[in-house]
C-alpha cells in the first residue's frame, strides 16, 4: 500500500455555531512526522479546528484527510488519533494507573510509533505521574490531570497527535521541561502532530511550522523564524512578541516613508546614543557593537518610564515629532532590551537615539 505524502489535509473546511462562521474554507496540510502549531487567540477558532479533525465535530463542509483517506464520515474512535484537550478527561472510574495501561494495551496495532521502554521510563519520570499512580482522576489537580493526558497520549502509540493547550494548568517550572520533552518524543516516534496555543514562543519552541489562523482562515503557514519576521499582514504580525509590536505613521516621525502605517517591534529597537548629566549625547552599547546599515529608521526621544521584566528592560521612550507634522501629541515608542546589551542604561528624563532595521509593513 503507498504511504501518503500528507498525514493530514484539510480542504475548504468551514465550521458555524449557529450563525457565527467559526471557520471559513479552510486550507491546511501536515507532513507525516511533522509537528504544526496552530496559534491565534482566543475565540479564532483553534479548539473547534482541532475537534473537527479528531471528529469530535462535524463539518458544515469541506473534508477530512487522513494519511491520504477521507474521514469526514469516520467516527472519532476509528481514526488513528489521539488528543490532549484542556479539559484532560480520563476514565473516572480507573485509576491513573489502569488509565494508563489501558492506553498502552490500545498501541499494539501501531508498533512504528510505540515508546520504548526507555521512552516511557523517561516519560513518567518527567510528567512526574508515578506518584499518582493509585488516585483516580476526581482526586487530581487540574496540572496533575493535564500531565496524566499527555502521558496517556504518548503511551497509546496513535500515529496522529492532537494537543489542545496541554500546558494551561501547569505551573511555569514544568512548561519548559515538558514541551522540550513532548518535542523530543514526537520526532523520535515519528508521529505527527497539530499543537494549539495562543502562545508565540511556546510555538516557536515546539513547531516545524506555525500556521496563523484568524477570521476562520489560515493567514499564513512557515517556519517559525520566517513567520515572525516576514508576517503576511498585520493580523499575523500581532500574534507574535512580548510586548506586541507597534503600529505608526511613519510621517510623525519624519521618516522618507511613502506608506501610512509601519510596525516595529520592541526588541527590535536598538539604543544608539544615550544623553550624559551634561547634557551630551554619547555612543551607547560596547565599541565593537555593529551600528544599523541604515540610518532612515533613526529618531530622537526621552526615556518616561523603565521596567525591569526578568533579564528585559522594558523602557517607554516619547518620540520626537517631525516638525512637518503639524501633531502636537507623543508618540510613545516601546522598547526592549538586554541589560548585557548595555553598558550603562538610560535614565528616565534623559535623551536617547533610536534605530531600527526591520520594520513590517505591506
Amino acid at each position: 500500500m503507498e504511504t501518503s505524502s500528507t498525514a493530514i489535509s484539510l480542504e475548504s473546511l468551514s465550521y458555524r455555531f449557529g450563525t457565527k462562521v467559526v471557520l471559513d474554507g479552510l486550507h491546511l496540510e501536515v507532513n507525516p512526522g511533522e509537528c504544526v502549531a496552530i496559534l491565534g487567540t482566543s475565540g479564532s477558532g483553534k479548539s473547534t479546528l482541532l475537534r473537527v479533525i479528531a471528529g469530535l465535530l462535524t463539518p458544515a463542509s469541506g473534508t477530512v484527510r487522513l494519511m491520504g483517506i477521507d474521514q469526514s464520515q469516520t467516527a472519532p474512535h476509528q481514526r488513528d488519533i489521539s488528543i490532549v484537550s484542556q479539559a484532560a478527561g480520563s476514565y473516572d472510574h480507573l485509576t491513573v494507573q489502569e488509565n494508563l495501561q489501558l492506553a498502552e494495551r490500545l498501541s499494539s496495532h501501531n508498533r512504528a510509533t510505540n515508546l520504548t521502554a526507555n521512552q516511557k521510563e523517561v516519560l513518567l519520570d518527567q510528567l512526574e505521574v508515578r506518584p499518582l499512580s493509585s488516585k483516580k482522576p476526581s482526586q487530581l489537580s487540574g496540572g496533575q490531570a493535564q500531565r496524566v493526558a499527555i502521558a496517556r497520549a504518548f503511551l497509546s502509540g496513535r500515529s496522529i497527535l492532537l494537543m489542545d493547550e496541554p500546558m494551561a494548568h501547569l505551573h511555569e517550572g514544568l512548561r519548559n521541561p515538558i514541551r522540550s520533552l513532548i518535542r523530543k518524543l514526537q520526532k523520535s516516534t515519528g508521529r505527527t502532530c497539530i499543537y494549539i496555543t495562543h502562545d508565540s514562543a511556546e510555538a516557536c519552541q515546539l513547531a516545524d511550522r506555525i500556521a496563523a489562523l484568524s477570521e476562520g482562515t489560515i493567514q499564513q503557514i512557515a517556519a517559525p523564524h520566517e513567520i515572525y519576521r516576514n508576517p503576511a499582514n498585520h493580523r499575523v504580525a500581532d500574534l507574535f512578541g512580548r510586548p506586541p509590536i507597534q503600529w505608526f505613521d511613519p510621517k510623525l516621525l519624519g521618516w522618507n516613508e511613502s506608506r501610512n502605517r509601519v510596525g516595529v517591534r520592541p526588541r527590535d529597537w536598538k539604543i544608539l546614543e544615550i544623553e550624559n548629566e551634561t547634557g551630551t549625547m554619547l555612543r551607547a552599547g560596547h565599541p565593537d557593537t555593529k551600528l544599523p546599515a541604515s540610518t532612515n529608521h533613526r529618531l530622537l526621544g526621552t526615556v518616561i518610564e523603565m521596567q525591569n521584566i526578568e533579564a528585559e528592560v522594558w523602557i517607554e521612550i516619547a518620540a520626537r515629532l517631525d516638525p512637518g507634522s503639524q501633531r502636537n501629541e507623543e508618540l510613545v515608542l516601546r522598547v526592549v532590551c538586554n541589560e548585557t546589551s548595555l553598558p550603562a542604561l538610560p535614565l528616565v528624563g534623559r535623551r536617547v537615539t533610536l534605530a531600527t532595521e526591520h520594520i513590517c509593513d505591506w
